[in-house]
């Protein structure tokens, strides 16, 4: 998941302008990825059955995990925190809104984590 995080990270430095470093570390994966995310604006998601159910310590655990990790490799992007942490905040949310199971909880499929990216960046 971490590797996914770092490619969300670099979509989300592309769009809000973070540091030079941002677009030195981009690799061919995310290069890539940022292709596929495409441009325009994504719709809001109804909330799965999946995510639904889950208890709110899950919910609570999963968003600060997920806040913690994006935050941080986005700082080391060159992101600002204050710039980037709203960002990261929308994301965990609208990502656990597209979780259908447990594993992807675990290892976010890209289509997910790209959507969830693109909805922050353009809502």
């Amino acid at each position: 998941m971490r590797r996914k995080i770092a490619v969300y990270v670099t979509l989300v430095c592309l769009a809000a302008g973070c540091s030079e470093k941002a677009d030195e570390s981009e690799s061919s994966d995310t290069a890539a990825a940022v292709e596929s995310a495409g441009s325009g604006v994504v719709a809001e998601v109804e909330e799965s059955e999946f995510s639904k159910n889950l208890k709110p310590a899950f919910r609570e655990r999963f968003v600060t995990n997920f806040v913690g990790s994006c935050v941080s490799e986005a700082v080391k992007a060159g992101a600002a925190d204050e710039t980037i942490r709203p960002v990261c905040e929308c994301s965990a949310q609208e990502l656990l809104k597209r979780m259908e199971s447990l594993a992807e909880t675990v290892n976010p499929p890209e289509d997910k984590l790209m959507a969830a990216a693109e909805y922050c960046l353009t809502s």
